[in-house]
């Protein structure tokens, strides 16, 4: 279309330079008829040629076109050469059913599905992270803190790992409960460590960090990160405020309490310990409701299950225990282990 209307207008210019040389001819004629002086008609048709605009052919316009072409297919290029090199940059793990390392991986972690060029063909396969569908609890006593989680880690619906330890040590009196995705809470509990160690060397020998001030730390790394899957608990004791209670949800936020309980399980024990927890609680008693507490959530979680780790934490420092099989309380519904028989056969 464009080369058409270059055309038409370069005929309608060359119609009318041809009509003015004509009548610039025709006035020079009837000049020398009548006895004047004749015009010189090649210097009006010069004149007349010069003002004639002038129009690029028509294999330049073709040659711009195509150069326009060539820039577009140029840009689309790199965009989707660096739409592939950001996937990479992001790319997390392999999927263990895509096969060898050989085969060309590519995955968008922000939503988590992955490709692969598998055999000529491409494979899209859903990504699943770890996550910590949990149940973790701590409760503030006279004298100290007493922190518990499950063991259960799940991606999906499968049981990645039965007997976890989601209970983490950030300095020798603060711990933190992790629940969420997996890799977060780590990456989390891995920096509050290392900057809580620097800020142990800053006040000097002999002092140690209060609670309030290592769930601070952790508080800013979750604000200041919202895409983070990780609900987690700070618990722990120091000479100045004794047991000390921090809660933080998904997005940041933390809270001082007496208590606090986070995970999927978290749902169904939220009446028990409303109506279980009491102040001026003993050492032994708050673990047993901090046990009972989670035996409760097993029962009735699918994501919530294995062990039950118990920390306390006072004064003399960390004491770790651990609870499995008969030594979990047995909660209204559950099938008791059965007795053992001599006539039992086990194949």
């Amino acid at each position: 279309r464009t080369q058409g209307l270059a055309r038409e207008k370069r005929e309608v210019w060359v119609d009318r330079s041809r009509d003015h040389d004509e009548h610039a001819q025709g006035n020079g004629r009837r000049a020398a008829h009548g006895g004047e002086s004749r015009v010189d008609t090649g210097q009006t048709r010069c004149a007349s040629r010069e003002r004639t605009p002038s129009f690029p052919p028509l294999s330049t316009l073709s040659s711009s076109k195509q150069d326009r072409k060539t820039t577009t297919t140029i840009f689309f290029f790199g965009g989707g050469c660096l739409f592939v090199f950001l996937c990479l940059l992001r790319l997390r793990r392999r999927p263990p059913s895509l096969g060898s390392p050989t085969d060309l991986f590519v995955a968008c972690s922000w939503s988590h599905w992955a490709f692969s060029l598998r055999s000529s063909r491409l494979v899209c396969v859903w990504m699943i992270d770890p996550d910590v569908q949990t149940t973790i609890v701590a409760v503030a006593y006279d004298g100290g803190v007493v922190l518990g989680a499950d063991s259960r880690v799940s991606t999906g619906t499968y049981v990645s790992n039965r007997a976890s330890n989601k209970i983490t040590s950030l300095c020798d009196k603060v711990f933190l409960c992790r629940s969420g995705s997996a890799a977060h809470t780590e990456a989390i509990s891995d920096y509050v460590r290392f900057y809580t160690s620097q800020h142990a060397s800053e006040i000097g020998q002999g002092k140690e960090p209060t609670v309030k001030s290592v769930a601070s730390i952790l508080k800013q790394m979750s604000y200041s990160n919202k895409g983070l899957m990780a609900a987690m608990i700070v618990a722990g004791y120091d000479k100045k405020m004794g047991g000390q209670v921090f809660g933080s949800p998904i997005g940041g936020t933390m809270v001082e309490m007496p208590w606090a309980i986070e995970g999927s399980g978290s749902t169904y024990i939220w009446s028990f310990f409303d109506d279980e927890y009491k102040e001026g609680m003993s050492r032994e008693e708050t673990e047993r409701l901090v046990l009972e507490g989670i035996a409760h959530a097993m029962a009735r979680d699918g994501s919530s299950g294995g062990l039950v780790r118990l920390v306390t934490v006072d004064k003399d420092g960390a004491k770790s225990q651990v609870f499995q099989g008969k030594d979990v309380p047995m909660i209204l519904g559950d099938m008791a282990e059965p007795k053992s028989n001599a006539a039992t056969v086990v194949w």
